[in-house]
């Protein structure tokens, strides 16, 4: 198989005319060459160079040899040109994948900072629940994700993949949403067996799921009035007295859509703990750990703010 060498070797005689100026050129002993043009030309299966005198020049194999030899050290010098950037960490694209909520609150200040030190690095953002995340991690469409996962005081969660970096940014409280007249509204701590006859508004599938386990844990099966993946349209429609809803902490952070509306604690309480993955594959990226850092002292900054427990 020929290497960029060969491609070289056979520019230099095209362009010096000798054996003895290429030699000088490439660094070699007059021998070194013509041994090289030996066993290049046994590669080939046909002279690429003839001899008249002192004097080389190409065959006609030597010339296509020579053509596809310059497009072949052109894209070599590209691809070393780029790998130095992206290893520098002055180019390269990175795909981060994160829930909607996180999305809106911890990534916007995680990406901001990120590009300030590495403006060079294109980092693409695409939203993506946990199932779907993972199915990406693992068939290397994205780099990164950032992934919630409901569980009740007690009992974490469990990675997907044991052999992952998982890492724990952000642990959340999970609240329900009443209208400011809803009769639990006043109450510190609003035990969910109370809300067992109310009409529930069910979100995304895992808040469903999580809406699911909230209510088997306090003995009832929720009547399900309406459902939305949108946030925003759920505190809408809690807000309005048209059902009442389980909203994590960054949900409510994202968009806080009327001041009317009433986030209070639920008993038997339940978590949502947001956490960075990777693999050992995207790890080895460069970019990769600057992100994870980057994603990490944004969820302590929300935290600053009261928002969930930063671990």
């Amino acid at each position: 198989m020929f290497e960029i060498r060969h491609f070289r070797l056979i520019d230099a005689l095209n362009r010096t005319g000798t054996v003895s100026a290429a030699a000088r050129e490439l660094g070699y002993s007059q021998p070194a060459i013509s041994q090289q043009i030996k066993q290049l030309e046994k590669e080939a299966a046909t002279p690429l160079v003839l001899r008249e005198g002192r004097r080389t020049r190409l065959t006609q194999a030597g010339e296509v040899f020579l053509h596809y030899g310059a497009q072949a050290i052109e894209a070599a010098t590209r691809a070393k040109t780029e790998i130095d950037l992206i290893a520098g960490l002055r180019g390269g694209a990175l795909t981060l994948a994160a829930f909607p909520s996180a999305a809106a609150t911890i990534v916007p200040l995680a990406l901001a900072s990120f590009k300030a030190k590495h403006p060079g690095v294109d980092v693409r953002l695409v939203e993506a629940d946990a199932t779907t995340a993972v199915a990406d991690l693992r068939a290397g469409r994205i780099d990164v994700a950032v992934i919630a996962q409901f569980y009740s005081p007690g009992s974490p969660p469990r990675p997907a993949e044991e052999d992952w970096m998982w890492r724990t940014i952000l642990e959340e409280d999970v609240y329900v949403a009443l209208p400011e007249h809803h009769p639990a509204a006043s109450s510190r701590v609003v035990a969910l067996h109370d809300l067992a006859d109310a009409p529930w508004i069910a979100g995304c599938e895992e808040c469903r799921a999580n809406l699911f386990e909230a209510a088997s844990a306090a003995d009832f099966v929720p009547n399900i009035a309406l459902e939305t993946d949108d946030y925003v349209a759920l505190q809408r429609l809690a807000a309005l007295e048209l059902g009442v809803a389980l909203i994590p902490q960054l949900m409510v952070a994202a968009a806080r859509v009327d001041p009317t509306l009433r986030f209070k604690a639920i008993s038997p309480a339940r978590l949502r703990r947001v956490s960075t993955v990777s693999t050992s594959t995207t790890l080895r990226i460069p970019g990769v750990v600057q992100l994870l850092d980057a994603l990490r002292e944004a969820a302590m900054t929300i935290e600053a703010q009261g928002i969930g427990h930063y671990k």
